[in-house]
This record gives structure tokens, sequence and C-alpha cells, in this order.
């Protein structure tokens, strides 16, 4: 044996005999063929490199509602801003920031929905035997703008302003 001849000892560790001087065996071959090169995987249509087909739907944000991969799809109510799981179909939260992609658009109807709708407030006045005036008190602002809510209370034969506020207009 060479002096790269493995011997085995009792605690069925290799240890190398340095004693006996290398043998033809342990030399490496100098007209040996070169290996063969690895099989190109990224060439192989279904095997490892290439990309998993797209799922029909998906669901980015984790709200529940998808956005379609393939025109033929059909994922349910269309999750209009995949972006955001505060945007969705259905949504009825409130908000005074806009999202990234549709605006103030929550609900994914196409529209920004105002949801303190009420009517300009105007001054506080008494109207037969009813007292008139209360909300927006110069008009009603749009989604994320500040406008300004007053409430009007009747008095004993009067209308008079109790509450003034400044309030940001959610919408969804």
């Amino acid at each position: 044996m060479g002096g790269m001849a493995c011997l085995w000892v009792l605690a069925s560790a290799c240890v190398f005999d340095t004693t006996a001087p290398p043998s033809s065996q342990d030399a490496p071959s100098v007209d040996a063929a070169p290996a063969p090169a690895p099989p190109d995987i990224d060439a192989a249509p279904d095997g490892p490199g290439t990309e998993p087909p797209l799922p029909a739907c998906l669901d980015d944000d984790g709200d529940g509602y998808f956005v379609p991969t393939r025109p033929e799809s059909a994922c349910g109510p269309v999750d209009c801003n995949d972006f955001s799981a505060d945007v969705f179909p259905g949504q009825v939260g409130a908000f005074v920031e806009p999202n990234e992609i549709s605006g103030f658009d929550y609900n994914c109807d196409g529209v920004e929905t105002r949801l303190v709708e009420h009517p300009e407030g105007g001054r506080c006045r008494l109207e037969f035997f009813s007292c008139e005036g209360s909300g927006w008190a110069a008009g009603e602002p749009a989604c994320g703008q500040s406008g300004v809510w007053h409430r009007c209370e009747a008095g004993f034969f009067s209308c008079n302003e109790t509450d003034r506020v400044t309030v940001t207009m959610p919408c969804n």
C-alpha cells in the first residue's frame, strides 16, 4: 500500500500510513479524460431552473381578495389595489389619507365616497320651532380635506351654536 492508503484502527478512524512511499495508484492520471460537463439545467423545459406557472389569482396583500393573473381567470370580486390590505371590495372603514393606487376608493367601487355627508349648515337659525344650521359651516370638504363642523341647539326661543370643530373628511 502507498502513502495515501487508509488504515482502519480500532476506534473506526481512518489514519494515513506515512511510512510507506506513495504508489502509482495514489497519483492522479495525466492522461485521464476531463469530467463531463454537468447538464444544462436551465435548458430543460420542465426541469429545475424553470419558473413554476403563476396561479390564476393572487392575493399579495393578504386581505382575502384577489387579482387575476391571466385574462381568463375568475377571481370573484377583484381587489382594485393588491398592495394595501385596507383596500378591497366592500370595505366600510373610514380613511382620511388616500391610498397610492386608487386614492380614496377603498371599497373598489370606482367612487370616492364621503362618509360624513351632511348638507352645508350655515349659520344657526330658528325655523318653525326647530333649530337649523348644524353641519359644515362653509361647505362640505373633499375627501381628506378639513372643514369646520358646527352644531346648533335650540334654546328657549333661540337657536345657538354649541359645538365648532375642525374635521377631516373621511372617505372610502
